[in-house]
């Protein structure tokens, strides 16, 4: 019951969209501070994540055109805000006393513009307590392009925390609550009636993720 107010708590406070990660690191520890502390062991492990996200923000940049294709000046558009998906695997091993590093790749779409990009990066985790228990995570990773509409770049920033849901034989279910900063090259014109050479959209998300740890 203790933990269930904690967790509704936090997304209260998550669906605020608070700007300031030391409300994720303030929530991680008053949901691990009463459990006992174990020693990390030396060891491998993999989550495989399904994530589910709700952009508050799409800002698309572009350069305006005159008649003569010659360019005026920069400018943006706020485009309608629209979901995002996608599924992450991880690897990572331990690096510090309550740190993991691991490598990241996986599959990412954005319904807005239809715009579909592969996965590549690394993920580092602050484990409270224990491999089993909640942890803050930060991902950097790369946006592999599977179309002309988008060049691959390496912007794609996710913080989130982590938390366990429960445990079946030996396979430990997790919630992932984030936040996700994702800026991609864009290579087609979508502005009706002007003359726009485009640069990149921007997509400002928080979401979820289900996965499973092992």
């Amino acid at each position: 019951m203790k933990k269930t107010i904690l967790l509704f708590s936090f997304f209260l406070a998550f669906s605020a969209q608070s700007q300031n990660p030391l409300d994720l690191i303030n929530a991680g520890n008053a949901i691990a501070k009463d459990t006992n502390p174990v020693p990390l062991e030396k060891r491998w492990f993999s989550h495989v994540d399904v994530s589910f996200a709700i952009a508050n923000s799409i800002e698309y940049n572009y350069k305006r055109r005159d008649e003569n294709g010659d360019i005026v000046y920069g400018s943006q558009e706020e485009l309608d805000n629209k979901v995002g998906y996608g599924i992450l695997y991880s690897y990572s091993y331990p690096i510090f006393k309550k740190f993991t590093m691991g490598a990241v790749g996986g599959f990412q779409y954005q319904v807005q513009q239809s715009i579909s990009a592969l996965k590549a990066g690394a993920i580092m985790r602050y484990h409270f307590v224990d491999y089993e228990s909640v942890n803050l995570n930060f991902m950097l990773a790369g946006n592999i392009a599977l179309s002309d509409k988008i060049d691959s770049n390496f912007a794609n920033l996710r913080l989130g925390l982590q938390f366990p849901i429960t445990s079946i034989d030996g396979f430990v279910m997790n919630l992932n609550v984030f936040g996700d900063f994702n800026d991609f090259i864009f290579n087609e014109s979508i502005l009706e009636g002007i003359n726009d050479d485009p640069s990149s959209i921007v997509y400002r998300s928080y979401g979820f993720s289900l996965g499973i740890q092992f």
